[in-house]
């Protein structure tokens, strides 16, 4: 449902499933709240790799990894055009659902811009068997923005901000069933996700020096006020970088690169007056994570040029002479 979404490859999910956006790691992880925040209208392809073989990736991705892209202004430009636009309107009628997106971009020789946003409207959706699914309500808006420059003909500079707003009032538990699926169950729930990122290539100037480098940050809120009236609080910062360049050696290439990041996450958990004792959890006021490593791919071609005509010949005339 809108506002309640995360991403699961086979049963898998959580710190076991790693998200990547445009180059950049996703780290939030609040267990049975929200973790995905993008707008499918953003996306221009999506890879999923499934299984322990996506740990090249780093920690969190046992289970596997989903490596996003967002839209450029190429993908919203027509070709030989300068400028362009989209917009974009969608009616679901169970729950009343209503969908907008627009984007606009523009390009030249030297800069290139592109601005996106989407609006989701949901009231409470209504079950195969006629009741109400209290919970499904939901307010998000989205917005992407990307401003790029060619610096000259070998170096590129990108900025992007990206930000998410949901708000939703989902059942204090997971569950449908008609003693527990109630309207006076509901909690108040606002996510705000914001990302910010700077990236810089250079190629073409030499065989040696094909880089891509990025610096992000991102912002992960989670506030939620409960049936009880007390305050929940959740914030995940991650700042990360990562340098990657390719060394055309001819038959070798050497790809290396070095890739780091820092989690600092803090909560807070209010104390249910009306049962002091109850079974909430108290997790950490502050927590921090630090990690980086460097990696190195060396790949020689050893294939040796022959002739296939001539081999091609060779067993024909070989054949000839058995017969």
């Amino acid at each position: 449902m809108p506002g309640n979404q995360k991403v699961n490859i086979r049963g898998l999910t959580g710190s076991q499933v790693l998200q990547v956006i445009d180059g950049a790691r996703s780290n939030t992880n609040f267990s049975h709240r929200p973790s995905f925040f993008l707008e499918p209208e953003f996306l221009k392809s999506v890879e999923v790799l499934k299984g322990p073989s996506s740990s090249i990736w780093g920690s969190g991705a046992i289970g596997g990894v989903v490596v996003q892209n967002t839209i450029d202004s190429e993908d919203v430009i027509k070709e030989e055009k300068n400028s362009g636009a989209f917009v974009k309107q969608g009616y679901q009628d169970n729950g009343d659902v209503f969908t907008t997106s627009a984007a606009i971009a523009s390009k030249n020789e030297t800069l290139d811009t592109v601005f996106a946003v989407s609006h989701r409207k949901s009231n409470a959706m209504e079950q195969g068997n006629g009741y109400t699914l209290h919970g499904t309500e939901a307010d998000n808006l989205s917005i992407l923005a990307k401003l790029g420059g060619n610096i000259d003909q070998h170096q590129r500079l990108e900025g992007q901000i990206r930000h998410s707003d949901q708000e939703g009032h989902p059942p204090t538990v997971g569950s449908a069933d008609d003693a527990l699926n109630s309207a006076d169950d509901l909690i108040d729930r606002n996510v705000e996700d914001s990302h910010f990122a700077l990236d810089y290539s250079h190629k073409g100037s030499s065989n040696l020096l094909n880089l891509d480098a990025k610096l992000y940050y991102n912002d992960t809120e989670n506030e939620e006020i409960n049936n009880f009236g007390g305050n929940d609080r959740s914030d995940v910062e991650t700042i990360g970088f990562n340098v990657l360049n390719n060394f055309d050696l001819g038959k070798t290439q050497i790809l290396a690169g070095i890739d780091g990041y820092s989690d600092t996450i803090e909560t807070s958990r209010a104390v249910n007056v009306n049962d002091p004792s109850g079974n909430r959890p108290n997790p950490p006021s502050k927590a921090e994570s630090d990690a980086w490593g460097v990696f190195t791919t060396i790949t020689h071609d050893l294939l040796i040029p022959f002739n296939w005509k001539q081999v091609f010949v060779m067993m024909i005339s070989k054949r000839n002479q058995k017969i």
